[in-house]
């Protein structure tokens, strides 16, 4: 069974996906960059926040 913050994530994605195909300006391109934008920055947000915590405090000390 799917956690609730995946499930979230992914109805989320879904719902993003289809209001962007609702728009007729939006092309392929752009809609993949915007998927790929998205992706990346939850992946990458739990990554750069423990970063900041371990490097913060090393900076300090130092």
């Amino acid at each position: 069974m799917m956690s609730a913050s995946v499930t979230g994530q992914m109805w989320g994605m879904s719902t993003l996906t289809i209001l962007l195909f609702h728009l007729r300006q939006v092309s392929l391109e752009k809609l993949a960059a915007v998927t790929h934008y998205v992706g990346w920055h939850f992946r990458s947000a739990r990554g750069l926040a423990v970063g900041v915590a371990v490097t913060l405090p090393n900076r300090w000390s130092g």
